[in-house]
């Protein structure tokens, strides 16, 4: 990820989580990936916060603020902080 290879760090979260390894954190990773590639990574925010990833919240939040939608935004930053 830091060396800017985008697919090979997708292709490798994405092996982990088929292994098994279903945390929030590496769904949280996936959907960042995903939405620095422009993809719809919205759907993989939440579930990577339903799963215990508090940044993900935060990701879900800011999404909501760039669509001007400040009430969800608000209550995932909530969530984010409990």
């Amino acid at each position: 990820w830091a060396q800017g290879k985008k697919s090979l760090s997708r292709l490798t979260v994405v092996d982990a989580i088929t292994r098994g390894h279903k945390s929030g954190r590496l769904l949280n990773l996936l959907a960042v990936i995903e939405n620095s590639r422009n993809a719809k990574a919205t759907t993989l925010f939440s579930k990577a916060a339903e799963q215990g990833s508090p940044a993900a919240w935060v990701n879900v939040a800011v999404y909501h603020l760039k669509g001007a939608r400040r009430k969800p935004a608000t209550e995932a930053l909530k969530k984010a902080y409990e």
